[in-house]
């Protein structure tokens, strides 16, 4: 007769919330202490493939970042300093053409005549 080796689980089991008439939920004691969350703390939402995400709020700015998906705004610290200047130029091309102005160059063949 074989035995069973029980699998290790990877995650608790879940738990069932109830969402309130003002969009509040009691996230169960259990998983409050796990995560050593108190009253009063706060909590960083977001939707990430059509779940809702809870996290500790992260100390620092760098660890909040550090949650978000990686490569979406490049791979390395060079893709991602390009990405946040090429939208900063964005805005400004934006802001001109707001303000009336009849001809904005720009760097982009597509739009320069």
């Amino acid at each position: 007769m074989a035995t069973q080796t029980k699998r290790p689980q990877r995650y608790p089991p879940a738990k069932t919330v109830t969402i309130s008439s003002k969009r509040q939920i009691t996230i169960p004691a259990e998983m409050a202490k796990e995560l050593a969350l108190e009253a009063g703390g706060k909590l960083v939402a977001r939707i990430e493939n059509g779940s809702l995400i809870l996290k500790p709020r992260p100390g620092s700015l760098i660890e909040y970042l550090d949650s978000f998906p990686k490569g979406v705004y490049g791979r390395t610290k060079e893709e991602i300093d390009a990405y946040i200047r090429e939208q900063r130029e964005g805005w400004d091309r934006r802001a001109r053409i707001a303000e009336g102005a009849a001809y904005v160059p720009t760097d982009d063949p597509r739009f320069d005549p």
